[in-house]
């Protein structure tokens, strides 16, 4: 409900900003997550906030660095992004991909839509403070989108990493999502290059750029349906007995539908039904052929053993034939000589 009014509010008021002149940005959203929080008071802080007002400077360091107190993170991230504004988070939201997600799996995470004009200096005086109630000597400055300002590192130490984006094209809504979507890879780019879960982000912007001056009284939320939850409960796995959230499973094969296949299924035997036929025929024709060929060489050797045996028979009995002829020749030659 709350997101057709978004939508509704949006359209209505898009006639208005075509109409105004641009000045200079009067505030900027403001983005702190963290995991691994030991801080449930900053939820508090997000209770207490009204996205329709503007966050005072000093309210914010003061949320920032209550924060940082605890120094339960390895990693302190402070993210500039020139030019980013509250609107930019609703148009271009598909391609805040990566940074959606680190948000949602976060322990604790805090918005704000709009907070007065943050000072150049204000990242130079966080990280002050950090090195100093931390004790966090080593920090890492990165220019956005320069692959080769960050060489990844394989220890845990803690460490302050500043990343400066380039500020975001005016001129072409192309342009500037196109923008977007690269420093948003660029962000995941480092954050997944960290050793350590235990990360801390501040996104926001320090360099303001022109926006109509209509836009800060629109109603909307920075990405609400991944802080709707946040605002609740803190995800705490040493202070609260809650689950750890896991990616839902993508088999890459559908499930079975029966644990045991058998042939006698009717829809096995209709969805394999060619298969099934190939199979029988070549079995059958394997049969076949070697009950014929078999039989064929054993029939010649029965005939040979046959004739063998008869030769001998015949050759036996006329052996006995003349055997009784040579001996009536023998008597007659007896009687004779007698």
């Amino acid at each position: 409900m709350w997101r057709i009014l978004n939508i509704i509010s949006l359209y209505l008021c898009s006639y208005v900003l075509a109409a105004k002149t641009l000045k200079n940005q009067n505030n900027v959203p403001a983005i702190l997550f963290s995991h691994r929080l030991r801080s449930p008071e900053l939820l508090q802080h997000q209770e207490a906030y009204d996205f329709a007002l503007s966050l005072p400077v000093s309210d914010f360091n003061s949320i920032v660095k209550e924060h940082i107190n605890h120094c339960t993170s390895k990693a302190y991230v402070f993210v500039n992004q020139p030019g980013i504004r509250k609107l930019d988070f609703f148009y271009y939201k598909k391609n805040f991909i990566f940074l959606q997600r680190y948000i949602f799996e976060s322990s604790s995470a805090i918005k704000f839509e709009k907070v007065d004009l943050l000072p150049s200096d204000t990242f130079d005086d966080l990280i002050t403070y950090v090195q100093d109630t931390c004790h966090i000597d080593e920090i890492i400055k990165i220019r956005g989108n320069e692959t080769d300002d960050f060489e990844p590192y394989i220890d845990v130490n803690s460490r302050i990493l500043r990343i400066d984006f380039p500020a975001l094209p005016e001129n072409s809504s192309k342009d500037r999502e196109f923008a977007i979507e690269s420093y948003d890879k660029f962000l995941r780019y480092v954050l997944a290059q960290i050793p350590s879960p235990q990360i801390s982000v501040i996104y926001t912007s320090l360099e303001p750029h022109m926006v109509d001056p209509s836009e800060s009284v629109i109603p909307i939320e920075i990405f609400p349906e991944v802080f709707r939850n946040k605002n609740k409960v803190e995800k705490n796995d040493r202070k609260s007995e809650i689950n750890p959230s896991f990616n839902e499973p993508r088999p890459k094969f559908k499930e079975m539908s029966s644990k045991y296949i058998s042939i006698f299924d009717s829809d096995f035997v209709e969805e394999n039904y060619t298969l099934l036929q190939l199979i029988v025929t070549t079995l059958v024709g394997f049969i076949l052929f070697e009950f014929i060929f078999h039989r064929k060489d054993a029939n010649p050797k029965k005939v040979t053993v046959k004739s063998k045996s008869k030769s001998k028979s015949i050759k036996e009995s006329e052996k006995q034939d003349e055997k009784p002829a040579i001996t009536k020749e023998e008597d007659k030659s007896e009687k004779s000589s007698c």
